[in-house]
C-alpha cells in the first residue's frame, strides 16, 4: 500500500493531494514517500522539517534520498556540513544501488581530499554506466561530468603536494539541484550556517594502496622539513620550509626587533642584566627600525638591568614567534630567544638557517 501512495503522490496534478499522499506513505514507512515528503516540504519552505524526512528515507534505503542527502552533508545545502556523513551516503548508494551519480560524487570526494588514484578506480565504475546516462546528462546539459575523469587522470601526472592546486572538477548533476537544491544554491564551501568544515581523510582501508603509500611518503617528507628565517633589505623577518614553502612574517614593533637582531649577530648569548654591554648595537638596530626621534630613553630602560623592559621585550618576541606555531608550524623554538633569569640568553638555532638578504 505504501508504494501505492508513492505512485499517487507522483501522479497527482494537484501539489496539496501530492503532498497528502506522501505523507501517508511516510507515516506508513514507505522510504520513497520519506523522501517525496521531505522534498514538498522543502519545496513549501519548511527545510527543516523536510531535511529530517529526507535523511529518514534515506537511512531507511531510498536510493534518491540517499544522494540527496550526501549531497546536503557534502555542500552544506539544507544541513550542517558534515563529510564524513556524505561519505557514508554515496558508499551505501553505491553499495545497494550501483548509483551513477554517488559514484562520480564519490570520486569528487576522493579527489578533493588529494586520493585521486582511489578516486579514478571509483569515476571509473561510473563510467562504465555512462551509456545509459548519457541521453539524460545531454538533455541536462551535464556531459561535463564526465570530464571528471579526464581532470582526475591529468591530476595523477603531477607530483602528490602539487594536484589540490589544479583541481578542476564538474560538480553534481543539474537534476540532482532541480529537486534539492529549490533556490537555485551553488556548493558551497562552508556551511549553510557559515561554518568552515574540516578537511576530510578517507581510512586507509577505504584507499588505493597507491594512496595510502603517496599520503605516508608526502608526511614523511614534511616532518622531515627545517625551517629557514629570511630577513631581506628592510629588515622583514620571514619564516619558510627549506623546499621553499612559505609560513609567515614574523611581525614585532621595533625595539623587540632591534633585541632580537642583537641576539642573532651573538649566537653565543648573553645575560639580559649585561644589555649595558650592547647598548650602541642596540641603539643602530632601532634607529634603523623605528621612525621616532626621540630614542634614548627607550634604550637606556631595555639596558637598565633594574627595569623589567628587557623581559617585556622577551615577551614580545616569544609572542611573534608563538603565534605563528598556533597557525601549524611547530619548528619555530629554536628561533626564540630562550634562558633563565640572570643566565645567558641565546638564539638557538643554527647560524645555516638564519639567511640576511
Amino acid at each position: 500500500m505504501n508504494g501505492a501512495y508513492s505512485l499517487q503522490a507522483a501522479l497527482a496534478k494537484d501539489p496539496d493531494e501530492s503532498i497528502f499522499r506522501y505523507r501517508l506513505g511516510a507515516i506508513g514507512g514507505s522510504p520513497e514517500c520519506m523522501v517525496g515528503y521531505g522534498q514538498m516540504m522543502c519545496r513549501k519552505g519548511y527545510v527543516t522539517d523536510g531535511w529530517e524526512w529526507i535523511e529518514k528515507g534515506a537511512e531507511k534505503g531510498c536510493e534518491m534520498g540517499m544522494l540527496l542527502a550526501a549531497i546536503s552533508y557534502q555542500y552544506g545545502t539544507m544541513s550542517a556540513i558534515d563529510y564524513e556523513k556524505a561519505a557514508y551516503f554515496y558508499r551505501r548508494a553505491i553499495k545497494e544501488f550501483h548509483s551513477f551519480y554517488a559514484f562520480m560524487n564519490y570520486g569528487v570526494m576522493l579527489v578533493e581530499a588529494n586520493c585521486c588514484h582511489s578516486a579514478l578506480y571509483t569515476m571509473g565504475h561510473a563510467m562504465k554506466q555512462k551509456d545509459n546516462f548519457i541521453n539524460l546528462l545531454k538533455d541536462k546539459d551535464a556531459t561535463n561530468l564526465l570530464s571528471n575523469i579526464e581532470s582526475c587522470e591529468a591530476l595523477l601526472q603531477l607530483p602528490y603536494e602539487e594536484r589540490p592546486k589544479h583541481i578542476a572538477i564538474e560538480y553534481h548533476a543539474p537534476e540532482l539541484d532541480g529537486k534539492f537544491c529549490y533556490k537555485g544554491e551553488s556548493p558551497k564551501t562552508v556551511g549553510a550556517n557559515g561554518q568552515k568544515p574540516n578537511p576530510w581523510y578517507p581510512e586507509d582501508n577505504r584507499l588505493v594502496p597507491t594512496d595510502v603509500e603517496e599520503r605516508n611518503a608526502y608526511q614523511a617528507k614534511i616532518k622531515a622539513r627545517e625551517v629557514i628565517m629570511e630577513i631581506d633589505e628592510k629588515y622583514r623577518i620571514f619564516l619558510k620550509y627549506d623546499d621553499g614553502t612559505p609560513i609567515s612574517e614574523v611581525k614585532m614593533p621595533a625595539l623587540p626587533k632591534a633585541l632580537y637582531f642583537v641576539f642573532l649577530n651573538h649566537p653565543e648569548g648573553f645575560p639580559l642584566k649585561h644589555l649595558i654591554d650592547y647598548r650602541e648595537e642596540l641603539l643602530s638596530w632601532y634607529r634603523r627600525l623605528s621612525n621616532r626621534i626621540s630614542l634614548e630613553k627607550s634604550i637606556n630602560d631595555l639596558t637598565d638591568p633594574t627595569n623589567n623592559s628587557a623581559n617585556e621585550k622577551i615577551s614580545r618576541i616569544s609572542k611573534a614567534f608563538k603565534d605563528i606555531a598556533q597557525k601549524g608550524c611547530n619548528l619555530i623554538v629554536p628561533f626564540i630567544p630562550m634562558g633563565s633569569k640572570g643566565e645567558v640568553y641565546c638564539v638557538q638555532t643554527k647560524k645555516e638557517s638564519i639567511h640576511w638578504m
